[in-house]
């Protein structure tokens, strides 16, 4: 059954995981914030996540964590929490 659009969907463990690799990633390459960037690679390292699997099936996976890590850690990446974007810690 739907739940009403006013109550909070459950967080299941899976993407507890998912947020905290993706915090821990951000933190290990010396960023300010988590941004989808890190929530993708995160799953991506993930071989247990159905979008990791979806993908090897289509792709080769560690070329695609392989271009996203380089993009993330290119001199030209600068995204960081801005002003009126900082995070929200909803649970």
């Amino acid at each position: 059954m739907a739940r009403p659009n006013d109550e909070p969907l459950i967080h299941t463990a899976a993407w507890n995981q998912v947020v905290g690799s993706a915090d821990t990633l951000a933190r290990f390459m010396g960023h300010e914030a988590v941004n989808p960037e890190h929530l993708v690679l995160a799953v991506l390292l993930d071989p247990d996540q159905l979008a990791s699997q979806v993908l090897a099936t289509i792709a080769d996976r560690e070329q695609v964590v392989a271009a996203l890590r380089e993009a993330i850690q290119s001199t030209s990446y600068s995204r960081s929490a801005v002003a009126g974007e900082e995070s929200s810690e909803k649970e």
